[in-house]
């Protein structure tokens, strides 16, 4: 009778909760990228809250496991292999910066557990054999890429660059790129120093065509002096593109007078990229303001997870790396496809122009914000 009444109790007793899913990662929370990495966490504690609201991963509620790496890239690999071998992690996601990403990704290859490089757009990461790593970003070196694609849209045959210090391996590429796609790149070397009197370049605006797309690398003070010197000499190119055209000092800078430029941006607020409006609104919600690049990369890191668990139907390893390695899918970061190294092939940065004092995405057209301006009123007509 005793024996019946125990098996009666575990037939209706109701089943064990499943375990969660363990995602751990390297994540600096202190030392010199601590501010920047604080970002990145709000992104993925706040995909975690959504997806836990949602019924989980594959039915199973997320927890995350995420230690502090003092800013180290060392400490990010010794963190990594603590969190596999001891934290029992089942998936990683990537430390905050490229070098710091590159140590962790080594040890997760060599580990054959699976980590979403949301952070590192360095070149350097994906250039090895990873085949457990998967990149999320653009690469570094392909963010002004769509200045070609501007130069097509409004007909021009030039793009005059200006690079403090270089430009680095973004121009390198770019001079590459221009050169496949039959347009003159001319590489007008470093403006010169800021003074206290606009307009600085008058010489150097006369030199300028007026057909060509303008594009500086080059700090804020510098990139707002040089609007001046156009606005003065009457003198509007087909574009203005300088990454810092994005920066809060340069509109502060020169006011009005940015209006039409336009800066290269791998998120926007108001792109419309899978699933960006629901992020946004959550990110309002919570912290009361709207959400910066790092928080996205931190809630795309779980779109993606989200993603590959779907097209895998588990959360087994193997079946996932072949997911991550074949979906084409997209974050709110744009694009997701990568390369045999896990490095991304499909991701781009966006072109951003400032109107009517807003930043608004241009292009890509699928993720627009408003119609570009192109090319801007002369000035005076705006």
């Amino acid at each position: 009778m005793r024996a019946l009444a125990l098996a009666f109790f575990l037939c209706s007793a109701p089943a064990l909760a499943a375990p969660p899913v363990l995602i751990g990662g390297s994540v600096a929370q202190t030392g010199q990228l601590a501010d920047l990495s604080r970002e990145y966490v709000r992104g993925l504690e706040l995909w975690q809250a959504d997806v836990n609201a949602r019924g989980g991963l594959a039915g199973r509620s997320v927890e995350l496991r995420l230690v502090d790496d003092a800013s180290g890239a060392r400490r990010a690999a010794e963190i990594t292999s603590e969190l596999i071998a001891e934290g029992r992690v089942e998936l990683l996601v990537g430390p905050f910066g490229s070098p710091a990403t590159l140590a962790a990704a080594v040890v997760a290859d060599r580990e054959q557990r699976i980590m979403v490089n949301a952070t590192g757009a360095a070149e350097n990461v994906h250039k090895r054999a990873l085949r457990y790593v998967f990149q999320l970003l653009p690469p570094a070196s392909e963010q002004a890429l769509p200045v070609v694609k501007l130069a097509h849209l409004l007909g021009a045959r030039t793009i005059t660059v200006f690079a403090h210090g270089g430009g680095g391996g973004a121009l390198d590429r770019l001079r590459e790129e221009a050169r496949l796609a039959g347009l003159a790149l001319i590489d007008a070397g470093a403006l010169p120093a800021p003074t206290l009197r606009p307009p600085n370049y008058p010489p150097l605006i006369a030199k300028l065509d007026r057909a060509s797309v303008v594009l500086v690398f080059d700090d804020t003070p510098r990139l707002a002096d040089v609007v001046r010197a156009m606005k003065h000499a009457g003198f509007r190119p087909r574009a203005f593109v300088a990454p810092n055209v994005l920066h809060a000092d340069f509109v502060k800078r020169i006011g009005m007078d940015a209006e039409y430029s336009i800066g290269l941006s791998v998120y926007e607020p108001r792109a419309r990229t899978r699933g960006n409006a629901d992020f946004v609104r959550s990110f309002e919600a919570k912290h009361k303001r709207m959400p910066e690049l790092y928080a996205a990369c931190g809630w795309a890191a779980g779109q993606l997870l989200e993603a590959a668990v779907a097209h895998a139907g588990s959360i087994d390893t193997a079946e996932l790396r072949e997911a991550l390695a074949q979906l084409e899918t997209e974050t709110v970061l744009g694009a997701y496809k990568v390369n045999a190294n896990g490095g991304q092939r499909a991701a781009t940065a966006m072109l951003v122009q400032i109107l009517k004092g807003r930043r608004e995405v241009i292009w890509p057209e699928n993720f627009r914000s408003a119609e570009a301006v192109l090319p801007p009123p002369a000035w005076g007509r705006q």
